[in-house]
């Protein structure tokens, strides 16, 4: 019997069904049991959005399937890491206006204070 994330519990009509990319694959492959099969389909009948990728994928060679989805994977984790480095880029630059603002003040201060001081 091949891997599956299939969990039946005491009783065979009560399953706990997980969708995840190992099943996917299995069933995509055909490396699925004939019951483990149909349990995917069923899953994916109550899953509309998965039962459209899955029809989608289906209709280029696995290998294909799997570097369009290795492509797609990359891309985001590239768009994640672009956007967490302008997060981090955004805290410095206000961090230094903090900074550049302090040191305004402390100088218009300490002018002042020459000021006052040095008309006395």
């Amino acid at each position: 019997m091949s891997k599956t994330k299939y969990q039946h519990k005491n009783n065979a009509s009560t399953q706990d069904q997980h969708l995840d990319d190992s099943n996917l694959w299995e069933y995509l492959e055909g490396n699925l049991d004939a019951n483990a099969q149909r349990a995917m389909e069923e899953l994916l009948h109550n899953e509309q959005p998965e039962a459209e990728a899955l029809e989608g994928l289906q209709m280029i060679s696995p290998y294909e399937a799997k570097k369009s989805v290795a492509q797609l994977q990359k891309k985001l984790h590239q768009q994640i890491l672009k956007k967490n480095k302008k997060a981090s880029t955004h805290k410095n630059v206000d961090f230094w206006g903090w900074i550049s603002l302090i040191l305004i003040l402390l100088l218009i201060s300490i002018g002042y204070f020459v000021i006052r001081i040095s008309s006395h």
